[in-house]
C-alpha cells in the first residue's frame, strides 16, 4: 500500500517511474516543439516526393526521440526545475488514514537491532565496533554541546545567531594589497572554511548520530540524554539556537556575505532527521523536542523554498542541486508534508538523474573537478538518500534510465570500473565510501576480509554497526 496519492490536475496518471524513460509529465518546451514537428509531418505529406517522405521519417523520429527524453538536459533544465518547485509548494495531496512513518529512513533499523542481537550473541566484530563507539561516546558524554554563538563576534547585519562559514575553495588574491576580491582555486581547501561554524555543525551532528546509535545498541538512557542536550543547545535554546536559514552560508570576501552554494553545508541534516528517528524511541526523549524540531525544520523549509539563495540552489545542476534535494524530502517527511516530498521524488529527481548521469555511467559536472570521483562518491550519496525515501511512496529510482543516461546503475557500475583500474593504494578514502555507499543504494552486501574489516572499524565504526558485514538483508520501513 502507498502511503500517499496525489490527486487532481497534472500530476494524476502514473505512480511508478517506467524503466523506459517516459516521464510523468513532459514541460512545455517539449510539447510545443511536438507541435512543430506536427505541421511539419502534416506539411510534408501533402508531397509524394522523396524529399517530402525524408522530412516526415526525421520529424516522426524526432517526435519519439523527444518523448522518451522528457526534456532536453539543457540550460533551460535549471529554470524548469525552478517552475516545477513552485508548482510542487501549491500542490495538494491526500494522505492515506493511518499512515505513519515509524523509525529511520536512511539506516535499517531492522538490521540494527539483528546487529545488537548478535552483538548480545557474542559476535566478536562487532563487538569491537561497539567498544570503539563507546569510547568515543563516553568521551561526548563530557562535552559541551557547540553553538553557532560560539564564534567571534559577528558584524550587522549578521547575529551571532546567524549560521556564517566562508567559501571553501576561495583564497586571497596575491595580487591585491588586501587580497580582495578573493579568487578561486578548485580542490585547494581554504583553512578559514574551518574556523566558523561549519565544524561546529558537523560536530553536533556527528555527535547525534553516535548518540543516538549508542542509545540504540546498549540501551545507556545516558547516551539519549545527553543527544537531547545537543539538540536543545543547537535547535531550541533561544541563547544558543541557529536561525534556520543560510543566508551567511560559504561567503566570499570582497564579493558576497553568503550564496546560494552555501546551502550544500548542511547536507548531513538528513542524517540528524534519521538520528532523531531513534531517538524517539527512548524515554529520554523530551516532550518539547518533537514541537521545537518540528518548528525549526519547518522553518528552514519554508527558507529553501522561497529565498534567492534557495532557488539557486535548487536550480544547480550538479551535486548541490541533488544535496538540495536530498534537504528538501527529508525535512518534509519529518514535518508532514509528504504531499511535497513525493511530488520532488516524481518530478524532480528524474530530471536529476538523466541531466547529470551520461550513458556511460559518468557525471560528467563532477568528474571534471579536481576530485572529481570525490565528488561523484558525494553526489551519489545524495541520490542514496533520495532511492531510499523514494520507497516510502512506493517509487523506485534505482532502474530509471533513458536513451542518454544510464541512471543510477550505471552511474555505480561506472564507479566500479574506474575504482578497478586504479591501484589499492589510491583513493582510499574514495574507495572506501564507495564500497559502504554502493551497499546502501544497491542493497548488495558488502563483502570484506579481516583486514578491511578492522581498518574500518577504526574509521568508521558508526557505519559498520549499521549494517551486515556479510549478508544483505531486505529494507522495511513499516509504511
Amino acid at each position: 500500500m502507498k502511503p500517499y496519492h496525489r490527486t487532481g490536475s497534472r500530476f494524476a496518471g502514473a505512480v511508478a517511474l517506467p524503466a523506459s524513460g517516459f516521464c510523468c509529465l513532459m514541460r512545455a518546451s517539449v510539447l510545443e516543439t511536438v507541435a512543430v514537428m506536427a505541421k511539419a509531418i502534416a506539411k510534408a505529406k501533402e508531397t509524394e516526393t522523396v524529399a517530402g517522405k525524408v522530412t516526415v521519417a526525421a520529424a516522426l523520429t524526432l517526435t519519439a526521440l523527444l518523448l522518451m527524453a522528457g526534456f532536453p538536459a539543457t540550460a533551460h533544465a535549471s529554470a524548469q526545475v525552478q517552475h516545477i518547485y513552485g508548482d510542487l509548494i501549491h500542490t495538494r495531496y491526500t494522505v492515506d488514514e493511518g499512515f505513519e512513518l515509524r523509525g529511520p529512513v536512511i539506516m535499517d533499523l531492522g538490521r540494527l537491532r539483528e546487529n545488537r542481537r548478535r552483538i548480545e550473541s557474542g559476535d566478536t566484530l562487532l563487538t569491537e565496533a561497539l567498544r570503539h563507539l563507546e569510547a568515543h561516546t563516553g568521551w561526548l558524554l563530557r562535552q559541551d554541546p557547540p553553538s553557532v554563538t560560539d564564534k567571534p563576534v559577528t558584524r550587522a547585519p549578521i547575529s551571532p545567531n546567524d549560521y556564517v562559514s566562508q567559501g571553501l575553495y576561495w583564497w586571497p588574491d596575491p595580487s591585491k594589497p588586501d587580497g580582495l576580491p578573493y579568487i578561486r582555486r578548485d580542490g585547494q581547501r581554504n583553512p578559514a572554511y574551518d574556523s566558523l561554524d561549519f565544524p561546529r555543525l558537523g560536530r553536533m551532528i556527528s555527535a547525534v548520530e553516535s548518540l543516538s546509535l549508542a542509545w540504540t545498541m546498549t540501551g545507556d538512557e545516558r547516551y539519549a540524554e545527553k543527544a537531547n542536550d545537543y539538540l536543545q543547545v543547537w535547535f531550541c535554546a533561544p541563547e544558543t539556537r541557529m536561525h534556520p536559514r543560510l543566508t551567511y552560508s560559504q561567503g566570499i570576501p570582497g564579493r558576497n556575505l553568503g550564496r546560494a552554494s552555501g546551502l550544500i553545508d548542511t547536507y548531513r541534516m538528513p542524517e540528524l532527521i534519521d538520528a532523531v528517528y531513534l531517538l524517539r524511541e527512548g524515554g529520554s526523549w523530551p516532550a518539547h523536542m518533537d514541537q521545537c524540531l518540528q518548528l525549526w525544520f519547518s522553518d528552514m523549509l519554508d527558507w529553501m523554498l522561497t529565498s534567492d539563495h534557495g532557488r539557486g540552489a535548487a536550480a544547480a545542476r550538479n551535486n548541490h542541486g541533488t544535496w538540495y534535494d536530498a534537504q528538501v524530502v527529508s525535512y518534509a517527511v519529518f514535518t508532514g508534508r509528504a504531499e511535497l516530498a513525493e511530488g520532488i521524488l516524481r518530478e524532480i529527481v528524474p530530471r536529476r538523474i538523466r541531466s547529470q548521469v551520461a550513458r556511460s555511467g559518468r557525471m560528467p559536472r563532477e568528474m571534471r573537478r579536481a576530485s572529481g570521483l570525490a565528488y561523484s562518491v558525494y553526489n551519489l550519496k545524495a541520490f542514496s538518500i533520495l532511492v531510499q525515501y523514494g520507497r516510502l511512496f512506493g517509487i523506485n529510482l534505482l532502474p530509471y534510465r533513458t536513451w542518454r543516461s544510464s541512471g543510477l546503475t550505471g552511474a555505480a557500475a561506472y564507479l566500479d570500473r574506474e575504482f578497478g583500474k586504479r591501484p589499492a593504494g589510491e583513493h582510499v578514502r574514495e574507495r572506501r565510501d564507495w564500497m559502504f555507499l554502493r551497499e546502501e543504494m544497491m542493497g548488495e552486501a558488502v563483502e570484506v576480509d579481516e583486514e578491511q574489516a578492522s581498518e574500518m572499524v577504526d574509521s568508521r565504526f558508526r557505519d559498520f554497526l549499521k549494517r551486515d558485514k556479510t549478508t544483505s538483508s531486505t529494507r522495511n520501513h513499516n509504511p
